[in-house]
């Protein structure tokens, strides 16, 4: 059971509740009769690890418009705790990018950001450049089934063998066709 996902409660609304739990040093847990942390604690309560709630708390240190945007799903979970991390500044370059470049980052663009950041190295220059990269997701790619490609290699060769030799077909290919071209 998730904290978040299973109550359903926007992350903005708990907002005033995490910002208490940071203040929390230690908690008693009378179940257990021992001092846990109160993150550990709520994760228990709540079936999410310790580190689920410490994320859950990062996220309030997002501006209001990338909180809501995590909120309706705009925003994947995890690049968002990375953007947490930016000062409010950065974040507001980052929201600017995002609806210049129509697109919201990636974890691992997300991830660079907060390093950048943290090397203080992180200008709006940079966020635009990081955020108007293709990310791989979004290369269109072309792909065949093995099977239809197998028939006309012989039986040993390998997939690496079997692209270089069909790279080299579509160049011929190509000349032929600009030689074609040319004669006309």
């Amino acid at each position: 059971m998730s904290l978040i996902a299973h109550n359903q409660i926007p992350l903005r609304y708990l907002q005033f509740f995490l910002k208490l739990l940071i203040s929390c040093k230690l908690m008693t847990s009378p179940q257990v009769g021992e001092k846990l942390l109160t993150a550990e604690k709520i994760g228990l309560d709540g079936g999410d690890s310790r580190n689920q709630v410490l994320r859950y708390i990062r996220l309030t240190y997002l501006i209001p418009e990338l909180l809501s945007m995590v909120d309706d799903g705009k925003i994947a979970f995890n690049p968002a705790v990375e953007l947490s991390y930016l000062d409010s500044y950065q974040q507001r370059a980052v929201l600017d990018a995002m609806a210049l470049n129509d697109c919201t980052p990636s974890h691992a663009q997300s991830i660079r950001l907060k390093k950048l950041a943290q090397e203080g190295l992180l200008d709006d220059q940079t966020i635009y450049a990081v955020l108007a990269e293709t990310k791989p997701n979004q290369q269109e790619q072309l792909k065949f089934k093995r099977e239809e490609l197998r028939k006309y290699f012989p039986s040993g060769y390998t997939e690496e063998q079997m692209r270089r030799d069909i790279i080299k077909g579509l160049e011929l290919l190509k000349r032929q066709r600009e030689r074609n071209r040319d004669a006309r």
